[in-house]
């Protein structure tokens, strides 16, 4: 049987039409013949805690017909996910998934492609909350027509009406896992570039723990010659082992020793000099001075 109102195909047995609601042959129509029912069953469809709400509203576009409301204003998609509106969430989610990902390069366009950015604005996050009331009231309405399609008494067509109606707590569960989600990003964002920091710290100070063979190379150098050396290749042949972290070993004319990393983005191909003193007895200290490290790879004793 098809409904004269819509067109819906329905069951041959059928007294209203499951899409829109509309009496089928000539049977009364089931939103039109007795207010009050009409009223206890909007209540047990949108949940008795909102009915006070809701409920007029109903009963207002029943008599005067749909108009727009601020219901779901900014806040569409959770409240048709909370509302059980699968359908129209899904829509809603891939209307306003184009300008998401694009926005900015809309806005940043010509002057016409910033108005059309503009206009589908205003039509996903305005227009359509404005109307969002009217789409849950013709959803109800569905669910109430097909109620009372499937049941013949009053109190079991409640019940299914109840069932189908009400709220959903998914909407709760996505914004647990969105938030949980969040503060997962925040604590990676600290965590992940500080770790990254400690490891790059970790390197630089294992190069200068390798240097210290040098160093102690250099020491005894000076001590038999009175002077540094030329380059490293004038001391024993196995100061020139080179580190992991180190690619290259170096000595300037004054007997700073430089030590050149390989590694991460921090200390690759840079470099950071060692620098002797002597004291009055002819001890030799060295001292950490950097050349082109990033500060956040330097040993406190370094910076």
């Amino acid at each position: 049987m098809f409904c004269s109102q819509c067109g819906e195909s329905n069951l041959e047995q059928a007294k209203y039409c499951s899409q829109c609601g509309a009496a089928l042959g000539t049977s009364p129509a089931p939103f039109e013949d007795d207010e009050e029912q009409n009223r206890e069953f909007y209540a047990a469809a949108v949940g008795y805690k909102k009915a006070d709400y809701y409920v007029p509203r109903f009963m207002q576009f029943d008599a005067q017909g749909i108009r727009a409301s601020w219901q779901a204003f900014f806040v569409s998609l959770y409240w048709l996910l909370y509302r059980k509106m699968w359908l129209p969430a899904g829509l809603y989610f891939l209307l306003s998934l184009p300008f998401g990902l694009s926005n900015s390069a809309w806005l940043s366009a010509s002057s016409n492609a910033g108005w059309l950015a503009m206009l589908y604005l205003v039509a996903v996050y305005v227009v359509l909350p404005m109307y969002a009331n009217a789409l849950y009231y013709r959803q109800v309405r569905n669910k109430i027509a097909r109620a009372k399609q499937v049941a013949t008494d009053k109190d079991s067509q409640l019940r299914i009406v109840r069932a189908q109606g009400g709220t959903s707590n998914v909407i709760f569960i996505i914004i647990a896992l969105f938030f949980a989600l969040a503060l997962l990003g925040m604590v990676a964002a600290v965590a992940i570039p500080a770790y990254q920091d400690y490891t790059q710290r970790a390197r630089v100070s294992e190069g200068l723990a390798a240097g210290t063979h040098t160093q102690r190379k250099l020491e005894a150098y000076v001590a038999d010659n009175n002077e540094w050396p030329r380059s490293l290749s004038d001391l024993d042949t196995t100061t020139a082992t080179r580190s992991d972290v180190i690619s290259e070993m170096s000595i300037t004319q004054g007997g700073a020793l430089i030590l050149t990393y390989r590694g991460g983005p921090l200390i690759q191909g840079k470099s950071l000099a060692l620098i002797p003193s002597k004291d009055a007895n002819g001890s030799i200290s060295w001292a950490c001075e950097n050349i082109d490290l990033d500060p956040r790879a330097l040993p406190s004793h370094c910076q």
